[in-house]
């Protein structure tokens, strides 16, 4: 894979998938999962932008009545697929191109995982089509290679601001789905690591004033939700040489609009 000047060597889809299991892992230990499952409605029929290992999706079947996932990365979907039938909720995963053709009233699975990118335009028939009242953007990360093709811009050329300008993308993308029928739940959980003399009080405005930029809503920063964990991850970043583990203090902040 070419090499990108300013931030070294990109991971391939198979690396950022066992890097993103990894951290996954981590907050699956610290709880976090299961707190951000706490804000979905019971009963719902939820729509998870991206399943990552499974193990976010496994704390939402725990609330949901029915979940549909929509997943990228074919080395993720085979972790989760792994892991949620280890515990007992065994997926049904579809190609985009099986879905199309595929009677959507007929898919009773709890869990249903479907390999495409939320950008695709089926994935609107998709929330129109079914009965779908809540979305899930929680922890968006930002493979490379997808993000890349998302934002029309090759590897080589990718600069340090890409995975924050695709984590934007995506927000945009749910939040708009969200408005496709009314009393569609949306939920987005963002990470962030405090800075040196910034209280928390100060970087959870900073996080609501940019959803609300991004957005073009008005929410008051009460409107959030927030917890504070310790990720002890390797590095989720562009650059795969000396990956280390290090432990981080992280703020996650949960808003539902």
């Amino acid at each position: 894979m070419s090499v990108n000047n300013v931030l070294g060597t990109p991971m391939t889809e198979e690396e950022y998938a066992r890097e993103w299991g990894f951290d996954s892992l981590n907050h699956q230990k610290n709880g976090d999962y299961k707190w951000m499952s706490t804000h979905i409605p019971n009963d719902s029929i939820v729509l998870e932008i991206g399943c990552g290992s499974g193990l976010s999706t496994l704390n939402i079947a725990s609330q949901a009545k029915q979940v549909f996932s929509i997943e990228i990365n074919e080395h993720l979907i085979k972790q989760a697929t792994l892991y949620l039938t280890e515990n007992a909720y065994p997926p049904k995963v579809l190609k985009l191109s099986e879905i199309i053709n595929t009677d959507l009233s007929t898919l009773t699975e709890k869990i249903i995982i479907i390999n495409a990118d939320i950008n695709d335009p089926f994935i609107e028939q998709l929330v129109s089509k079914t009965e779908i009242n809540f979305i899930c953007c929680w922890l968006i990360g930002a493979a490379p290679k997808h993000a890349s093709d998302i934002l029309g811009v090759s590897l080589e050329n990718l600069d340090i601001e890409y995975a924050a300008t695709y984590r934007e993308t995506i927000t945009k993308k749910g939040f708009s789905l969200s408005k496709m029928k009314p009393n569609i739940g949306y939920n987005v959980v963002i990470r962030a690591l405090p800075q040196r003399g910034v209280s928390k009080m100060e970087l959870k405005k900073v996080v609501i004033d940019d959803l609300n930029e991004l957005l073009l809503l008005r929410l008051p920063h009460t409107q959030i939700k927030d917890r504070k964990t310790k990720v002890e991850s390797k590095r989720m970043q562009y650059i795969t040489q000396g990956s280390q583990s290090q432990p981080k203090d992280m703020y996650l902040f949960s808003t539902l609009l």
